[in-house]
């Protein structure tokens, strides 16, 4: 979808402090094969008594008083997350709300995975497009992947999981960057690969042991006929949504100055992203998420906010953002730098 007259008028995020990976295997934390194979230097790590929605707070602060937004501007709050906000039963975008903007704007709360950012980024553009009484949304994303429920280090295979929280404001008053295009798509047949085939459960995170993602895949690997079909077909979708995203905002990948991609170990981000799509990790923050790690559907806001804070954004560079998730979906987005004032 091409958008016209919108735009990213403030940014935030909050990470906290980090832990080293070579620690992390030193102590057997961090399998030591996986520690060389990924290149993954440090995450960070939320301190203690913090939430995940605290961190969703301060970067919206953030963003929000940059963005020069009050809050009678905002239509729309959406808050992206993938585990524990800090309470059972709850809703976490209304406490974000509460303490950042107030107001009476409708506040939701997404679960698309590792694809929260981009997701929140496409529906906020939908809503200030249709809704023309809104000048402004706000997504947020964040998430602390803690203990027992999930082990940072082992509950995944390709990365290491980090904490920390990031903020965009979308608005239609103008603002340093201007989103072009967004598209997304799903493949729902591929939702038992995290789903796995152990049966449900009657409360969250109940089984013995923290998540288990890797025996999740390899269960759905043991009953998939063809997985190589399957891999090379996440590439095709991969292409596909990037494609539509670049022509509706009337660009190439050879015009994209800069990609922001989830923080995986370098193996899985060349084979996912820079290879597919024919660009460089130098083009790419990649380098960065080495020191961050995989903060699930945080990870581009995130990028966006260090490429713009770090001045490697110039006016007229354009920002490819691509998101892709358990379910399976994906989301492309094509944002062009206008200015900056930090």
């Amino acid at each position: 979808m091409r958008w016209d007259n919108l735009y990213i008028a403030g940014l935030g995020a909050y990470l906290p402090g980090t832990t080293s990976a070579a620690d992390a295997a030193a102590s057997g934390a961090f399998d030591r094969q996986e520690y060389q194979e990924y290149g993954i230097r440090a995450v960070t790590v939320a301190p203690d008594g913090m939430p995940a929605v605290d961190m969703a707070v301060a970067a919206a602060s953030r963003a929000v008083r940059r963005s020069g937004h009050k809050s009678a501007d905002f239509g729309l709050v959406l808050h992206a997350s993938m585990y524990h906000q800090g309470q059972d039963m709850w809703t976490p975008a209304h406490y974000i709300q509460r303490e950042v903007l107030g107001g009476t704007a409708m506040a939701l709360d997404i679960f698309p995975g590792a694809n929260g950012g981009l997701a929140g980024v496409e529906l906020a553009a939908s809503h200030l497009a249709a809704r023309k009484d809104s000048r402004a949304a706000l997504v947020t994303c964040a998430d602390a992947f803690r203990g027992p429920g999930f082990d940072r280090w082992r509950s995944d295979n390709n990365c290491v999981w980090g904490d920390g929280g990031a903020a965009l404001v979308l608005s239609r008053s103008g603002g340093p960057l201007r989103l072009l295009s967004t598209a997304s798509a799903a493949t729902p047949e591929l939702e038992p690969i995290f789903r796995g085939y152990d049966g449900w459960t009657d409360a969250p995170f109940s089984r013995p042991g923290p998540v288990d993602l890797r025996g999740r895949k390899l269960a759905w690997l043991a009953k998939e006929t063809d997985p190589t079909a399957v891999f090379s077909g996440l590439v095709e979708r991969l292409h596909t949504v990037v494609g539509q995203a670049l022509r509706d905002a009337g660009a190439t990948l050879g015009q994209v100055t800069h990609l922001l991609h989830a923080n995986f170990g370098t193996p899985f981000a060349e084979s996912q992203f820079h290879k597919p799509l024919g660009i460089d990790a130098g083009r790419t923050l990649h380098d960065w998420g080495l020191d961050v790690g995989h903060v699930g559907g945080a990870d581009q806001l995130l990028g966006l906010h260090q490429l713009m804070e770090s001045g490697r954004g110039r006016r007229g560079d354009l920002v490819l953002l691509v998101g892709a998730a358990m379910g399976f979906s994906w989301s492309a987005a094509v944002a062009e730098v206008t200015n900056w004032a930090p």
